[in-house]
């Protein structure tokens, strides 16, 4: 007999075949770099007498009383911008304008705008965070950007590949392995020669600090209470186990009891450097990892199912004037000896071996934290979706989707949708809507995440 409260989870759970199986098929490596958003760059004129700054609809009331005292125009430009001034007229308060003006008093520009970007995240992001008791962190191709790291669409604007007449369609593209596979090798190796080299951003190190603190949350330094934590956790599982809501024979130690889970679309495997394997979700895998290639040219032989890392110290031999390299030990096959490819889902990609093992971590963890949701209405979740576009959009359908199902599942609004993006940071799902649950960030996630880290700082010594 399956309780009430399982009984949304089982239907959850029990979906035929993996999300988005009709996005996941095109290419799902090549999110769109989530620049800095274009912003209405009108003036806000000066009206007559003193020099009074007069704002469009938004700072007037408080400035009109702050005669003599100059705002950089770049300032009273990013105020009167239509994507932001309907959320500050709303949300401004008196001492965060005077902020501003003194900042601008003093000709700190820089950090003016600063300010001015974090007034956004002040309307409830770092509120949210701190009373989060589960955070899903997802991420696409903008975050990272912040590292510097090019998308693979950038990647391939180079003059050799224009000179051949080949875009970056055809060169993440398996049948590339087959018509030259020094290109093939030489296009990948690049990538994986970058994402090595690269040192990421400082927003990983942010992000893993904020999953100690939601870890030890409450727990105030009590083993006792981590052990309850535990042991709830479990509890849940085996509820779902039993009535045949999560992946068959999946060990609950198979699936971390923390309450922080990171879902990503990026292959640079970043994540790894900074969190334990049992809490990232790569769902469209890794070029840290290969698989065997079977037969791509004509389908008769199946891959092997063999996965393997590439050794630590390993670099691709590539030339990079004709951008080429060739293949090797570390990316053949072990099992049959035949040509290996990254375990990165790619176009026309019918060869490519999901990660089963990470995707069934991911949804038993996501059902249980849903259950214990319902059990515990004080209990709540924040989804963090951090450069996230829609050129691929299955990691913004994953995060609506969760967000919306707890609202539905629980009956409550205990979940809350944050989406960083400053090109699209918009929602429309209604449930979400509805319920009030959505905050939006138009910024770069590096920005935004040191603004709320610095306002989680400050909430922690007022304390």
């Amino acid at each position: 007999m399956i309780a009430s409260s399982d009984s949304t989870l089982v239907a959850r759970s029990l979906r035929t075949g993996p999300r988005d199986t009709d996005t996941k098929h095109r290419l799902l490596t090549a999110e769109a770099t989530d620049e800095e958003s274009t912003l209405d760059e009108e003036r806000a004129k000066k009206s007559g007498g003193g020099g009074r700054v007069k704002v469009r609809g938004t700072l007037r009331k408080w400035t009109s009383g702050t005669s003599g005292i100059p705002l950089l125009s770049k300032i009273r430009a990013k105020i009167a911008s239509s994507t932001y001034t309907s959320w500050y007229k709303a949300n401004l308060k008196p001492k965060d304008v005077n902020k501003i003006l003194d900042l601008s008093k003093q000709q700190n520009w820089e950090y003016s705008l600063g300010y001015l970007r974090y007034w956004r995240l002040r309307g409830g992001g770092y509120e949210k965070l701190a009373a989060a008791d589960f955070l899903i962190v997802a991420t696409g191709a903008g975050f990272s950007a912040d590292s510097s790291l090019p998308v693979y669409a950038d990647i391939a604007k180079v003059e050799v590949y224009e000179k051949m007449g080949v875009e970056y369609q055809d060169l993440c593209d398996p049948y590339m392995l087959e018509q030259d596979e020094e290109l093939f090798y030489g296009f990948w190796g690049s990538c994986t020669n970058s994402y090595r080299d690269t040192e990421h951003h400082r927003g990983y190190q942010i992000l893993r600090k904020w999953r100690d603190i939601i870890r030890s949350k409450d727990s105030a330094n009590s083993d006792s209470s981590q052990d309850e934590k535990r042991t709830a956790f479990r509890a849940a599982f085996d509820r779902l186990r039993k009535c045949e809501a999560l992946p068959a024979n999946l060990s609950v130690d198979l699936v971390t009891n923390d309450p922080f889970f990171v879902y990503t679309s990026n292959v640079d495997a970043h994540f790894h450097r900074d969190f334990d394997k049992k809490e990232v979700y790569e769902l469209h895998g890794s070029v840290e990892t290969w698989q065997c290639a079977g037969d791509v040219e004509t389908g008769a032989r199946e891959p092997c199912e063999k996965l393997w890392k590439l050794p630590a110290g390993y670099r691709f031999d590539l030339d990079v004037v004709a951008m080429r390299a060739p293949g090797g030990a570390p990316t053949t096959c072990p099992s049959c000896g035949g040509k290996g490819r990254p375990n990165v889902l790619m176009f026309h990609d019918r060869q490519w071996i999901a990660n089963i093992d990470e995707e069934d971590g991911y949804i038993a963890w996501e059902s249980v934290m849903e259950l214990m949701l319902q059990d515990d209405p004080s209990l709540n979740l924040v989804v963090l979706e951090i450069g996230c576009g829609l050129r691929v959009p299955s990691v913004r359908r994953e995060t609506e989707m969760v967000v919306a199902d707890v609202i539905e599942g629980c009956g409550r609004p205990q979940a809350t949708l944050i989406r960083i993006n400053p090109d699209i940071p918009e929602c429309d799902n209604p449930v979400i809507l509805a319920n009030g649950r959505f905050l939006s960030i138009p910024t770069k996630g590096l920005e935004a995440l040191e603004g709320i880290d610095q306002e989680l700082a400050n909430l922690r010594k007022s304390v």
